[in-house]
């Protein structure tokens, strides 16, 4: 099993949020999957090597986003849910 990413936090300052999370079990060639999320629609999953993401956030409103483990052969981890406050 992949595990899932942990310690999942968004930031807000300004009109930007921040997200940043932890690879429980880093290996080489790991990335992440990550989407924004509302109650009304999910964004397109994109891919990153860090474990960090800069996200708009127009006025200063809540962002939440979903954030998987990838691992180089291509499976992944149970998602997980983190939101700015």
């Amino acid at each position: 099993l992949v595990p899932s990413p942990t310690d999942l936090v968004g930031v807000l300052d300004g009109e930007t949020a921040t997200f940043t999370w932890t690879n429980p079990e880093p290996l080489e060639g790991d990335s992440y999957l990550w989407r924004t999320v509302t109650v009304l629609e999910t964004g397109e999953l994109e891919r990153l090597a860090e474990p960090t993401v800069e996200v708009p956030a127009p006025g200063g409103a809540q962002v939440c986003i979903e954030v998987s483990l990838r691992r180089d052969e291509g499976r992944t981890s149970p998602t997980v849910r983190g939101c700015t406050p």
